[in-house]
This record gives structure tokens, sequence and C-alpha cells, in this order.
């Protein structure tokens, strides 16, 4: 769990509920196909737990209010997925996350397309409406500013580099998580917190965008009107991070 805000007291009655769910889905997997079985997991999920949306919630505000974005919406079905037990592909583009689901069927390879933020028609599984769906998170979405903003942008002037559009594993999703809760941060002017959070994002998804976003977030805060005591602490974690970092990187290769 990456939202410290998180009630831990809360936390049992949550996993019971959820325990509970999930073993009924799994109970009638044998008697649907994959696509009906699926479908249902799907708009299930939708009806019980992913109540309003709300751009950049965290994961506290899903399981303690019903509040979702496409992140947190999308960890909660990777969740379902793996208990379920159905492969899946968690897709990563600029501002948007979404999951390719493999259907599973002997001599099919059938895929269905989950947008979380999307209660009506969220569950795709029409080819070429899957392949309209990617195009326009690819583009459209990043383009006009109105399309489902999941991954949060700076408020500065600020474009990163290199378009996205990847394929990323769980611990990654979970990267995101931390990213997201940084730029929130730097919105805010909080440049310690921001770092603190993009220097926990790297270690979970080394990810071009969040280093670029780190070093501009140290950037602008050590250039920020803040008091030097302020700035010190911010380099100083960022020197200690980025030793640590460094190690760590020499260990895994």
């Amino acid at each position: 769990m990456s939202d410290k805000t998180f009630d831990k007291s809360a936390s049992s009655s949550v996993l019971k509920g959820w325990s509970k769910f999930s073993i009924k889905l799994l109970n009638k997997k044998k008697s649907r196909s994959a696509e009906q079985h699926l479908k249902l997991a799907f708009y299930e999920v939708h009806r019980k737990f992913l109540k309003q949306y709300q751009n950049h919630s965290s994961l506290s505000a899903l399981l303690e209010e019903g509040l979702y974005d496409c992140l947190s919406g999308t960890s909660l079905y990777v969740l379902l997925l793996e208990e379920l037990g159905y492969d899946y592909k968690i897709r990563e583009t600029d501002y948007h996350i979404y999951l390719l689901v493999e259907g599973g069927e002997a001599n099919s390879s059938q895929q269905f397309l989950f947008e979380s933020t999307d209660p009506v028609s969220g569950f795709i599984s029409d080819k070429k409406e899957i392949l309209k769906r990617e195009e326009q998170y690819q583009s459209a979405w990043a383009e006009d500013g109105n399309g489902v903003q999941g991954i949060a942008t700076a408020t500065l002037e600020y474009q990163f580099s290199r378009k996205v559009n990847n394929d990323i594993n769980r611990y990654q999703l979970a990267g995101l998580h931390y990213y997201n809760q940084g730029i929130y941060a730097y919105n805010n002017h909080n440049y310690y917190e921001a770092v603190s959070s993009l220097q926990k994002a790297l270690f979970l998804y080394d990810s071009p965008r969040i280093r670029e976003f780190l070093d501009l977030t140290v950037s602008v805060g050590l250039n920020s009107d803040m008091d030097m005591a302020e700035k010190e602490k911010i380099r100083q974690l960022h020197q200690e991070w980025q030793a640590a970092f460094e190690k760590n990187m020499a260990q895994n290769n």
C-alpha cells in the first residue's frame, strides 16, 4: 500500500469483504465462458467497489470511500484477475492505465479490454473497438486534455520529453501511485514531500519520466523561495537517495 493515509483499523473488514467477493466470483468461473465471466467480474467490481470517479484518487480513498481513478481502479482489477486465474497486461500511456486480459480458453487468442474508469461500457471484447480505444489513449487524451487522466500532470508548462506506451508489471503500477503522490505534492509546492515520493516511485519503477520529473522537482525546490534549511533538507535527501539507488542498481546488475 503506497498510501500512508490508509486507516489500518478498517483493513480487516475491507479484506474480509473482498475475500468473500472474489471467492463468490471464482465459484462462477466454471459455469461461464471466459467472456461471460470476465464481463460479470468487471461490472460487479464497479457495482460494489468503484462508486465515484475522482481524478488522482488514492488507494485508501478507493477502499474506504469508493473513490477511484484509472490507477487505483486498475490496481483493484489486477488483484481480482490474479485471484481468478487470468493473465493480463497492464498498459501505460502518457496519462492513462488500462488492462488487456487474456481469455485463457483453449485455441483462443481473444483479449478483453478493461477500462476501469468507464462503468457503463468499460468491458470491451470487440477487436476493432479495442484498437480504437487504444488509439485514443495514445493520442486524444493527451492532446485535448478532455480524456480520463489517472496519471497526474504538473501545473507548470512541463511536457515529458518522450511518449509513453508500455507494458508494466504490478510493482511498476505501485510506483506510479507514488509518482502521482509526488506530482500532487509538487503542485502544492511541497517539494520535500514530492522528492521523497518520486524517489520511492523510482525504486519500484525505474522509468525515464519519473527520473526526469525527479530531477526537475529537485531543481525547482532548490531554486524556490523556501528558506535555506528546507533547501538543505531536500539536498541531503536527494544525495542520500542517489547513493542508495546507485548501490541498489549495481547489486541488481
